[in-house]
């Protein structure tokens, strides 16, 4: 089964519970298995920087998705967890991001793979860190060497926040 790496971000409303439920949405999905997951960082926006602070984690999966049906069932989540799509960057209730999906490069007008800003995101790169520090991002270049490349004020943006214990009762 592929190995795909998913981002999750929260900045409205009950940022946790927004991300417990986008998991357990992802885990009812019988084509997809959570196999890690990251602590919860507190971190400031990037882009637009007039909104609240975000949580975010990433997350490794096996699924027998393919990148398209993958992307897909998390827009479908991302709809069912009232996620509001008015502004690029700017708050949301939820947002999941594929990462990395194996070792799949792929540049399409609604999908990219890597991620195309996932070596210039903090918020994204120290979660991931956490899970797969080893993991190859482009050609000889692993996570571990983007964290190191972060300017430091981009790193103390990224504060650890706390584990998420999800089970079926949170659904």
């Amino acid at each position: 089964m592929p190995q795909v790496f998913i981002a999750l971000g929260s900045n409205l409303g009950k940022r946790e519970e927004y991300l417990k439920r986008a998991l357990l949405a992802m885990q009812q999905e019988k084509e997809m298995q959570l196999t890690k997951l990251s602590p919860v960082y507190e971190t400031t926006p990037v882009g637009v920087t007039d909104q609240p602070h975000f949580l975010n984690m990433v997350s490794e999966w096996s699924t027998d998705y393919g990148p398209e049906e993958l992307l897909e069932v998390l827009h479908r989540i991302e709809h069912e967890l009232e996620r509001i799509r008015e502004e690029r960057w700017g708050p949301r209730t939820v947002d999941l991001d594929i990462l990395i999906y194996d070792e799949e490069n792929m540049n399409k007008e609604h999908l990219i793979i890597p991620h195309p800003r996932l070596t210039e995101r903090a918020f994204v790169l120290v979660p991931f860190f956490d899970i797969a520090p080893d993991r190859f991002v482009h050609e000889d270049k692993t996570v571990r060497w983007y964290v190191k490349k972060l300017p430091e004020k981009e790193r103390a943006d990224v504060v650890y926040w706390g584990e998420l214990l999800i089970d079926n009762d949170d659904a």
